[in-house]
């Protein structure tokens, strides 16, 4: 007897450009079982590479695009392979790998709605033999959509109830926030800067890859000049759908919007600190304009719930809503897109729609390109 195939792979590699989240699940209709996730850290020669490319005024060459494309494959492709090693008695059983790939440029507006992902699907494909799916963005964007965030549909497919109120808030690079409505309605966008600002401030200045803990960040006070200044953006009061990217949410950005002349007045724990307050002010206003519900439950994932500075501040400027992390739903924070696009690829092969809310024209698309 065949042994069922409802075995799926999901591959994220997001804005913090730190390594690639992997995640084996076990897919069956309305239920979803994590087997597996961990993360493989980027070396520092694909990791500087994804830095420079996504850099705004970088000059690139075709032969870049070549290299990181085929660089990512292959490292996606061991990944993949490192986890097929430690499940051997299920590989047969996988039906697909779902990848979303890196981003190197988002900008779904005209005259050229475009986003741009690098993963070599194809070589992911060749070197694992698994169909592998991708490309998740294409087909929403050519329709009028912003391409992402894509992870609200999956929250609503797994989170979603009529009895509560739920607010699921995703902190990677870039926030965006799945609001799940008692009604069953679904509104999910990006609210701007996560840990992206955060990062690059800490590099700069402190030399290394991010704030442990939020500790550096914890130690400064908050410029409220310099807080009112950022927050007094055409984003924030965008109507949703609406998504960014760090095209936009750079530190050019900050020296743009603020002058470089005030931020050298400051302490560079106090602009950490800032920044680590317009993330948190960024993603309650964007919660408490679209939604009056005060006993909303609030659950936090993504790589900035380890900011303990960050998640102190949400839980006091969310009050009285409680805020907890999706491991209290079953999902370990570090790992939901990963598993968010393990499901895609499920959806794909199965040829069902999801649930978009990135999309002004259509409430279900199909998502996704097939090789193999």
């Amino acid at each position: 007897m065949q042994e069922e195939q409802n075995i799926y792979v999901g591959l994220m590699s997001g804005t913090s450009q730190d390594g690639v989240d992997i995640a084996l699940t076990e897919i069956k209709s309305n239920n979803l079982k994590t087997i597996d996730a961990f993360t493989l850290c980027y070396p520092d020669e694909i990791r500087m590479l994804l830095k420079r490319l996504c850099q705004t005024n970088e000059k690139i060459y075709l032969k870049d695009i070549a290299e990181v494309e085929y660089s990512l494959g292959d490292f996606f492709s061991k990944a993949v392979l490192q986890l097929l090693d430690k499940h051997p008695n299920l590989r047969k059983r996988i039906r697909a790998i779902g990848t979303h790939g890196h981003t190197l440029y988002h900008l779904p507006k005209k005259p050229f709605p475009y986003s741009i992902q690098v993963g070599g699907a194809a070589i992911l494909n060749a070197r694992t033999g698994i169909k592998t799916v991708y490309d998740f963005r294409g087909a929403d964007i050519a329709n009028g959509g912003e391409g992402a965030p894509l992870v609200p549909a999956f929250h609503d497919w797994a989170f979603a109830n009529t009895e509560t109120e739920k607010i699921i808030v995703n902190i990677g690079g870039i926030a965006n926030i799945t609001i799940l409505r008692n009604s069953g309605e679904i509104l999910g966008f990006d609210t701007g800067p996560g840990n992206c600002l955060l990062d690059e401030w800490y590099e700069k200045n402190q030399g290394g890859k991010f704030d442990e803990n939020g500790d550096y960040g914890a130690s400064g006070f908050v410029n409220t000049k310099i807080l009112s200044t950022m927050l007094d953006d055409e984003f924030f009061v965008r109507a949703p759908p609406k998504s960014t990217a760090r095209e936009f949410f750079n530190i050019d950005y900050l020296y743009q919007k603020v002058g470089l002349q005030q931020i050298a007045s400051c302490r560079p724990e106090d602009i950490q600190a800032t920044l680590m307050a317009l993330t948190a002010t960024s993603i309650t206003n964007s919660i408490n304009k679209f939604t009056k519900n005060g006993q909303s439950e609030v659950y936090l994932c993504g790589g900035g719930v380890k900011n303990r500075g960050l998640t102190a501040l949400l839980k006091k400027l969310l009050a009285p809503r409680s805020v907890k992390t999706t491991l209290v739903l079953g999902y370990e924070p570090d790992y939901i897109e990963a598993v968010a696009f393990s499901w895609l690829a499920y959806m794909r092969i199965s040829e069902l729609p999801v649930r978009v809310t990135t999309n002004p024209n259509f409430k279900q698309l199909i998502l996704g390109s097939v090789c193999g």
